[in-house]
């Protein structure tokens, strides 16, 4: 979870630069009478005011509303609240009674290229498991590769190949050319 509200302040450093603001400190500490009281996790300057934002990982309940509201206060800055929206009608009701500003991503989002390579390895993994592992030794494969492709009997074969689990039913004519290769290799006697 640390992982991911990092992540999420970083995201909101950048689509804050991105709309015009200076960061000009993360994780400020709130110091009264020599004592730290709370941290703001950005603050940021716009062209006329400063902000204390207060970055939510998930959602944006009532008691980020409110963190960022007193924050604010304690900083002679304006409160807002960024997240991947309102955990509830309360939360947002409060905001816009206290007058905290908000800026809402989704809820899926990458900050760095090594979470998106992650994700697409993963995913690719599942993908090739799926597919390859459902392939099946099979001769009718190999007469579709002989067929001309778009012609009548190619898509009456591929149909077919596809409604006995031979092939996969949902891809591309290029997915299905190359698990026919397959599957007719697997068919091959040694």
């Amino acid at each position: 979870m640390v992982r991911r509200g990092k992540s999420s302040e970083e995201l909101a450093k950048q689509l804050l630069q991105a709309i015009g603001f200076d960061i000009i400190e993360s994780n400020k500490e709130i110091i009264i009478n020599g004592r730290v009281i709370a941290e703001v996790d950005i603050y940021a300057r716009a062209p006329c005011s400063h902000y204390a934002v207060e970055v939510k990982a998930g959602k944006v309940d009532v008691g980020a509303v409110r963190q960022a509201y007193a924050n604010a206060k304690a900083l002679n800055a304006i409160p807002m609240v960024m997240g991947s929206g309102w955990a509830n009608e309360e939360a947002r009701l409060l905001a816009e009674k206290l007058d905290v500003k908000y800026l809402l991503f989704d809820d899926l989002f990458v900050s760095t290229k090594e979470e998106l390579y992650d994700m697409i390895r993963i995913a690719m993994e599942e993908v090739i498991a799926d597919v390859v592992g459902s392939v099946r030794p099979s001769e009718e494969a190999c007469k579709l590769l002989e067929l001309e492709e778009g012609s009548e009997e190619f898509l009456e074969t591929l149909k077919r190949l596809k409604k006995e689990g031979i092939l996969p039913k949902r891809g591309t004519l290029k997915l299905y050319l190359a698990l026919a290769q397959l599957s007719c290799y697997l068919a091959k006697p040694y």
